[in-house]
C-alpha cells in the first residue's frame, strides 16, 4: 500500500513538473512579454537581506559505515527592493541550501517599521489562518517574488516576520517547517 502511494505521488509530482515546464515554454512564445527583474542574492554577500527562517532537514541525513552526514541547512531570507524613487517596493523570499525545494508557503508575512513600541505595518501577505503558497522551479538556491509593499521613501530599514513558514522538500516528498525569526532588512 505504501509503495502504491509513493508511485502515485511520484507520478503526480512528475506531471506537475511537466505542466510547469510546458507553461514556461508557452510563456516564452507570447509576443508581448513582461519581464520582472529578480535580484540574485548570494549568502556570502550578506547585503540587504534578513534571515527569517531555517530548515534542518532530517530526511537529508545519510549513514555510511557508521558515519552520518547531514546536508547544509536551508536558510530563508527576505529581500526588499525599491522601485526607483517611489514608495513601491518588491518583496522576495530567497533561499540557499543543498536540499531541493519546489514551493514555499506561509500563513502570514508582515513588514513593519523598526519601532519597538508602536510599529507601523507597511504590508501583510496572507491572512494568518490559511497558507499562501508560492511555487518555484526545483532548486536548492533561488528567489521567489512575494508581492508589492508601499513603504515611504524616507524608510531605509524594516522588520520582516513570518508565521508558519514551510518549504516543499523534494527529498522528503513533503512540507517541512522552518524555524522562523524576525529580521531587519535594509531596502535596496
Amino acid at each position: 500500500m505504501k509503495n502504491r502511494r509513493k508511485i502515485l505521488s511520484s507520478i503526480f509530482l512528475a506531471m506537475v513538473m511537466i505542466v510547469t515546464f510546458c507553461i514556461q515554454a508557452m510563456a516564452t512564445e507570447i509576443e508581448n512579454e513582461t519581464y520582472i527583474e529578480v535580484p540574485i542574492v548570494t549568502v556570502n554577500e550578506n547585503l540587504n537581506v534578513a534571515e527569517i527562517g531555517k530548515i534542518l532537514s532530517d530526511s537529508a541525513k545519510t549513514s555510511t559505515n557508521d558515519i552520518t552526514t547531514a546536508s547544509t541547512p536551508t536558510i530563508i531570507y527576505a529581500t526588499i527592493t525599491r522601485s526607483g524613487n517611489t514608495d513601491t517596493c518588491h518583496v522576495y523570499l530567497t533561499w540557499s541550501g543543498t536540499d531541493l525545494y519546489y514551493a514555499w508557503r506561509f500563513k502570514s508575512l508582515t513588514i513593519e517599521d523598526t519601532s519597538f513600541l508602536f510599529p507601523k505595518t507597511y504590508a501583510t501577505f496572507g491572512d494568518g489562518k490559511t497558507y499562501s503558497t508560492y511555487y518555484t522551479g526545483v532548486s536548492s538556491v533561488g528567489t521567489v517574488f512575494i508581492g508589492y509593499a508601499t513603504i515611504p521613501t524616507h524608510v531605509n530599514k524594516v522588520k520582516v516576520s513570518v508565521k508558519d513558514l514551510q518549504g516543499y522538500n523534494l527529498t522528503s516528498g513533503g512540507w517541512l517547517s522552518a524555524l522562523t525569526f524576525t529580521g531587519t532588512v535594509t531596502i535596496n
